[in-house]
């Protein structure tokens, strides 16, 4: 019964998991660097202020830090 119960769990799981994220995406910024949009949409980003920095697994140039004073994207 608990098997049974953990494959309906897992069903229902890999169904949300694996959705179709480009149905009504509007923008998509990966932080690869810039704050280009990479969908096809081109709504790119203008850094004003903010640097390019390591994200929390290290990453170089995958998030950006802010002053938290005159820092911003624009979009």
């Amino acid at each position: 019964m608990k098997f049974l119960s953990l494959i309906v769990i897992l069903m229902i799981f890999s169904t949300t998991l694996f959705a179709d994220l480009t149905t009504g995406l509007i923008a998509h910024y990966p932080f690869s660097g810039s704050a280009n949009d990479e969908s096809l949409n081109q709504h790119h980003g203008v850094v004003i202020g903010a640097v390019p920095s390591v994200d929390r697994f290290s990453n170089a140039n995958s998030a950006y830090s802010f002053d938290g004073v005159n820092d911003y994207i624009e979009i």
